[in-house]
């Protein structure tokens, strides 16, 4: 009775260990260059958004980069937050102190119910919390603003 071990020979676990590091190099490349179009797909998706979108969108991506200066370029001259009249200055000013406060824009929803063509519920997420903002719109299309808001 022969009782000796068959092992595999030298050079089948070599061309094994080499088919499996080559399609693990595949499967690493694969998934990069399919990670690579997403997210080429979703940045494009964001600059259309931010070239064309809504001016509610526009407003919000600008302060979710923290561009103040063309989140100011959505409002209408003479613009108020909370009532109170803004400049460029001014409202750079206040949004900077709001992010200090209670965290930059981490996101923001508009809400579908009760919008309109001069009225826009948004629901706007910080670190701070989650908290509901309305904007009133002048104008239509890509030449709408905002003209008032009840904060930041």
């Amino acid at each position: 009775m022969n009782t000796a071990l068959s092992t595999p020979h030298p050079s089948s676990v070599t061309a094994s260990r080499r088919t499996l590091a080559w399609l693990l190099a595949a499967l690493i490349v694969g998934s990069a260059l399919f990670g690579g179009l997403v997210w080429g797909a979703a940045t494009s998706a964001l600059q259309r958004v931010e070239r064309t979108g809504p001016v509610s969108a526009r407003f919000y991506l600008a302060l979710f980069d923290r561009d103040y200066d063309r989140a100011y370029g959505a409002l209408e001259p003479g613009a108020t937050i909370a009532g109170h009249r803004v400049d460029a200055r001014s409202f750079a000013s206040l949004a900077r102190a709001i992010d200090r406060r209670d965290g930059a824009v981490r996101g923001f929803e508009i809400d579908g119910a009760d919008n309109g063509a001069s009225r826009v519920t948004l629901t706007v997420y910080r670190a701070s919390g989650t908290y509901t903002v309305h904007l009133r719109l002048t104008g239509s299309g890509a030449a709408q603003k905002i003209s008032s808001t009840d904060r930041l």
